[in-house]
This record gives C-alpha cells, structure tokens and sequence, in this order.
C-alpha cells in the first residue's frame, strides 16, 4: 500500500532543498518520493527542475514528460519545457511548448514574456510585441 503522507514529506523535503538551491538533495529527495509514489507529477517536475539547474536536459526532458504523462494539465512543466528548448535554440520546440502552457493557463504571463522574447530572437519584432503587450496586461491584471 502507497503510503502518500510520506510521498509528500519527501517532496516537501525536496522543495526546501530546491529553495537552498541544494540541486543533489532536491534530487535525491525526489528519487525517494517517487518510489513511494510514482504518480506523484510534482515529484517528477521537480526532479527535472534541479536537473535542469546541472545541466541535464536530456535527463529533464524525461521527468518532466512523466510529470506530463501523469498530469497532462500541468502547465509549468509546459513552460519549462519550452525554456529548455529555448536554451537550446531550438525555437518552434519552445513555441510549441509554450503555446501549450498558455493554452491550459491563459494568465500565465511569464510566458507570453518568454515567447516575446522567442520572437524577438527570430527577429519577428511585430509577434514579439504582441506577446510582450500581452504579458503586460495580464501582469498588471495580477496586481
């Protein structure tokens, strides 16, 4: 029997790492959540956050397409994919992904900005604009 209270111990264990930036502990502390509970998508998110953080994208890249498998509604591990991909400039990769996270979370606005800025280095300047005025108002609309 899955025992979730002590899944969810682990992975608050592991977030306060990943607050500390302690990349090894997040990591290890995810390992463990997920064995106890491999459903657990924040889990898995989490792990290819601090992946991501030491440079293993393609170990990311795995964790966060679990964390997809189990919750196909969970936009951050949308929007990170598509800074990963940013990172590596594959550019319709990031859109792609962020088109995604924006499509389950309309006023996700950091990721208007991070398309904007796609844009911009695909010297699209008129796209460019338009998502940065988009990311604007749905900021301000926060506040």
């Amino acid at each position: 029997m899955i025992n979730v209270d002590e899944a969810q111990v682990c992975l608050h264990q592991a977030q306060v790492y990943w607050k500390s930036q302690q990349w090894q502990e997040t990591i290890r502390a995810c390992r463990i959540a997920i064995a106890i509970d491999h459903r657990l998508a924040p889990a898995h998110k989490l792990m290819g956050d601090a992946l991501q953080k030491m440079g293993k994208s393609k170990e990311a890249i795995g964790y966060y397409g679990q964390a997809i498998a189990i919750n196909p509604d969970f936009a951050e591990v949308y929007a990170n994919l598509g800074v990963l991909y940013a990172q590596q400039q594959k550019w319709d990769w990031a859109i792609f992904y962020y088109q995604k996270a924006v499509a389950i979370k309309p006023d996700f606005y950091i990721v208007y900005k991070y398309m904007a800025k796609v844009w911009q280095l695909r010297q699209q300047p008129e796209k460019a604009y338009a998502y940065l005025t988009k990311a604007n108002e749905l900021e301000t609309q926060k506040l």
